[in-house]
């Protein structure tokens, strides 16, 4: 029988269903509209699919990830800036974190990932404060798919405020040398390679209420590193806030710190 056409939808599918289940899909070779496509999931860590279409008829097994069956789903607070929009958590599949980590020079338990369901290429990073108490989702177009959509970004708060996105490093937490960056990979990639506390603004601007979250959490020493195109303006929040703290320094990058080869960015790390 031939491949599917899309055999990374059957095995996203197949991670997220326990020992027993069945579910169905729109098969990804004839496009039956019926659903006609089943995959069960089997006792030893594969999933078996068949097509019941009699002109396709596809059918074969995907490896299950152990462990890879998702969690109680979650389902996502209230947009912020955003109406019309619903939807529900589910663990991120093994296919994609794995290749999430390999991308980002990660470990496969770093990637802090849900994902709204099955075949989606958008992403639910948790933000988390300094506390560890998560605050919001930032829901992000996956960065291992092309044509991302304007925004690529939209915020899911768990509460009532808004924080930065904290990522301590693998070792002791150290908040009081924070490197602050634009956005939540950048933060996390940067904390597993090197002995720094990492925090992300969600966007270019350092407001009189992250000062305040920053104090809170005992820091007073701050590296600012924007992407590239920012560079101007990390200079400019030098000058706002460098006096709030012991040191506050602009880190100067060529490319953002998540798309760094990992020996340039290990050496930029170091001269922090």
């Amino acid at each position: 029988m031939p491949v599917p056409l899309n055999i990374v939808e059957i095995q996203a599918a197949a991670d997220r269903l326990r020992p027993g289940e069945t579910c169905r899909l729109v098969c990804p070779e004839c496009n039956d509209p019926e659903r006609s496509l089943a995959i069960t999931r089997r006792e030893f860590h594969e999933a078996a699919y068949v097509c019941f279409r009699n002109s396709c008829g596809i059918k074969g097994y995907v490896y299950v990830q152990p462990g890879a069956a998702a969690p109680e789903p979650h389902t996502l607070p209230k947009p912020e800036g955003f109406s019309g929009f619903s939807g529900t958590l589910w663990g991120l599949q093994w296919t994609r974190a794995l290749a999430l980590a390999e991308r980002f020079d990660l470990e496969v338990e770093d990637i802090p990932g849900h994902i709204l369901d099955a075949g989606y290429p958008w992403l639910a990073l948790p933000i988390r404060d300094a506390e560890r108490t998560l605050t919001a989702y930032q829901l992000r177009w996956s960065w291992l798919e092309p044509n991302p959509p304007i925004p690529k970004t939209k915020l899911f708060l768990e509460g009532s405020r808004r924080t930065l996105a904290w990522y301590p490093p693998r070792a002791a937490w150290k908040p009081e040398r924070v490197l602050l960056v634009e956005d939540c990979m950048s933060a996390l990639r940067a904390s597993r390679h090197a002995d720094i506390t990492a925090a992300a603004l969600l966007g270019t601007q350092l407001t009189a209420a992250h000062v305040q979250e920053l104090h809170a959490a005992g820091t007073a020493h701050v590296v600012l590193a924007l992407d590239p195109d920012a560079l101007e303006k990390a200079f400019e929040l030098a000058k706002q806030w460098g006096p709030a703290f012991r040191s506050f320094r602009v880190l100067a990058i060529e490319d953002d710190i998540k798309d760094l080869p990992l020996a340039k960015l290990k050496r930029l790390l170091a001269s922090i």
